[in-house]
């Protein structure tokens, strides 16, 4: 009898550990997917539910943006940027929260900052303090029919983007296409103009290598797409949900591997003792 209350013992306190835990992952979780609905609503809540305050715009808000007929793509996809700002910082605090870290990314406009003409996103800590050197600017332009990218040209070639001291993050699905576009072979081309003794030109062109290269060094793999953007602006709800679905699977899957690991864990310590 006594035996058979030992191990009943056990079975409790497997099932009251190991709901301990799922209860810590269903808060983490939830916590960190509700970044995308607070997001669409135009608010900021810490994990105790204290309002951080949000001055910026909402996914909802950015939807009812009007549109010239004549120009919807162009307005469009001009509004969308706006999105992927959104997206960005719930990402970012997403991640941040399921790490463990304290530190989280803001909107300029969302602090406050709405005129800040060199940053788009800074870092902040658990005080809200905004850590040094942490700013980004977030340009979403597209490639045109000749391949060339619009965000590495202006890089190059348009001084007032010297303000622009941070990273530079551009759509996810442009990154690696981005590079090879800033990867020309001027250097080639002057070693060319140099052999014909085209030195003045050979050197223009050294010029422009070395701008190019620096250009590569300045942006930075978004982790929202265009499609995803223009998704968020045209039907915010269905991109929330589509998002929540995506951190409810993946609650999930961590839920059960969490809890084989404990049981195994709790077994094994048992065991020894």
């Amino acid at each position: 009898m006594e035996k058979e209350d030992d191990e009943e013992v056990k079975k409790k306190i497997n099932s009251t550990i190991v709901g301990m835990a799922q209860s810590e992952l269903v808060q983490t979780h939830g916590e960190a997917a509700s970044q995308i609905l607070q997001a669409f609503n135009g608010v900021r809540y810490d994990s105790e539910g204290n309002d951080l305050g949000h001055l910026g715009r909402s996914l909802k808000d950015i939807s009812k943006y009007k549109v010239n007929p004549e120009y919807s793509n162009q307005n469009i996809k001009q509004q969308s940027g706006f999105s992927a700002e959104l997206i960005k910082e719930a990402r970012d605090n997403k991640e941040a929260i399921l790490n463990n870290k304290d530190i989280r990314t803001r909107t300029t406009d969302g602090i406050g900052q709405t005129n800040n003409q060199k940053y788009d996103h800074v870092k902040v800590d658990s005080s809200g303090n905004v850590v040094e050197n942490s700013g980004s600017q977030m340009k979403f332009y597209g490639v045109d029919k000749n391949g060339r990218y619009k965000v590495i040209d202006k890089i190059v070639t348009d001084e007032s983007w010297d303000r622009y001291d941070g990273q530079i993050d551009i759509p996810s699905e442009q990154y690696s296409g981005a590079l090879e576009y800033a990867d020309k072979s001027l250097k080639k081309q002057a070693n060319v103009l140099r052999e014909k003794g085209q030195i003045a030109k050979a050197e223009k062109l050294e010029e422009q290598a070395k701008k190019y290269d620096e250009a590569k060094k300045r942006i930075r793999k978004s982790n929202v797409s265009s499609d995803e953007a223009i998704e968020a602006r045209c039907n915010p709800k269905k991109f929330v949900a589509e998002e929540i679905i995506k951190d409810s699977h993946n609650a999930g899957l961590e839920a059960a591997k969490g809890a084989l690991i404990l049981s195994g864990s709790i077994s094994v310590a048992q065991n020894i003792y």
